[in-house]
């Protein structure tokens, strides 16, 4: 039965939609809302989180290089306040800490996230609690932890407090896709720890599509440039087109003749990501995503003639069209709706029936729980 291919695990962009999945409601897709179990919501997106100057120049002088402005993938947070950062990986780094190199640096911005120094960054909201996760792909090869374990050692070294961490690691099988436990010296963040307890086996998240379809849910941002600047997932982008064209005809098919219609590029984002748009913190990216949406609507009214609409050259987040008539109205409709892929179904959705069905089998050995 196909699964999720292995080499998707190391894709930066499955794991961060992977992670925002994990937080729908329940019955919405058919991967297990674990973050959402434990209590978390969305924070933020790629929210910058700069260090504070004081910390910038204790680091300075210690002769550790750090990142100004980290900004992890995804930034969560749980009741009472307690905050997880989350950084997706292709592969975790090696236990050398000298020189300048980007992953080394950031990763110790990111450890320095210490609640008083997480609450600065984050312009002075309250926090508990904080934590450190890192995502990537399962390698049974290597210690994944040693890289995070030896900066921390060095940090501390220098007599910088650092946050607590781990490496959630993805592995697949048959079965689907399953958070493996964490590594030897690692601790879950205590909202997951919580949920988890000491059991010690894989955890399945997102079950094999029983039909051998790709069992992958839609992807709630098709494309993070700075993330994977030179990757896209051709199907996932296809998709999403067709869900801004599909958002579209139902304006359309709603409106009045005669009447103008406003088509909101920044809402449609806003529904069809179920509300991460609003809080994709990158602006960069954000500006990206709304202009290229606006150029596929416009781009696709444009074979429609009789209808009339503001400058499309404006690059506002509102397009206005204006439908003289009802023979105007349907050639709008029907022109977006031949784009969309009427062979795109949605999954088949696995859901759990009890609390066993979220384990893997397998208990996890002593030896693999050391990795």
């Amino acid at each position: 039965m196909p699964g999720i291919r292995p080499e998707r695990l190391s894709d930066n962009l499955f794991q961060v939609n992977l992670l925002l999945w994990m937080l729908q409601p329940p019955n919405l897709t058919n991967v297990r809302p674990l973050l959402r179990e434990a209590g978390y919501r969305l924070y933020a997106v790629e929210r910058e989180l700069p260090i504070p100057v004081s910390l910038r120049e204790k680091m300075k002088k210690a002769g550790i290089a750090i990142r100004q402005n980290p900004q992890p993938d995804v930034v969560l947070v749980a009741e009472g306040s307690e905050f997880l950062l989350v950084e997706c990986k292709s592969k975790m780094f090696g236990v050398k800490t000298d020189g300048d190199d980007g992953h080394i640096k950031q990763a110790r911005s990111y450890m320095l996230q210490v609640p008083k120094v997480l609450k600065e960054s984050l312009g002075g909201v309250l926090v508990s609690g904080s934590h450190l996760a890192y995502m990537c792909c399962h390698d049974s090869s290597q210690k994944q932890s040693l890289g995070l374990n030896a900066l921390a050692a060095e940090m501390k070294k220098a007599g910088v407090e650092v946050v607590s961490k781990c490496v959630i690691r993805l592995s697949s099988s048959v079965k689907g896709v399953s958070i493996e436990p964490v590594c030897a010296g690692d601790a879950l963040p205590r909202p997951l720890a919580r949920l988890v307890g000491k059991r010690r086996r894989r955890l399945l998240v997102l079950p094999t599509d029983r039909s051998g379809n790709d069992p992958r849910p839609l992807y709630l941002i098709p494309w993070m440039p700075n993330t994977e600047p030179d990757k896209q997932d051709d199907y996932n982008i296809r998709v999403f087109k067709n869900r801004i064209l599909a958002a579209t005809v139902t304006k359309f098919g709603r409106s009045k003749v005669g009447d103008p219609v406003l088509v909101d590029v920044e809402e449609t984002l806003r529904d069809i990501t179920r509300g991460v748009y609003d809080l994709w913190r990158n602006k960069a990216a954000r500006a990206d995503m709304r202009g290229k949406v606006r150029e596929l609507i416009i781009t696709h009214l444009r074979k429609v003639s009789g209808i009339m609409f503001d400058d499309p050259t404006k690059s506002g987040a509102q397009i206005r069209v204006l439908v003289p008539d009802e023979k105007t109205q349907n050639a709008i409709i029907r022109e977006l709706r031949q784009t969309v892929d009427d062979n795109w179904q949605p999954n088949e959705r696995t859901l759990f029936d009890k609390p066993d069905d979220y384990w893997d089998s397998d208990e996890v050995t002593k030896d693999e729980w050391k990795q």
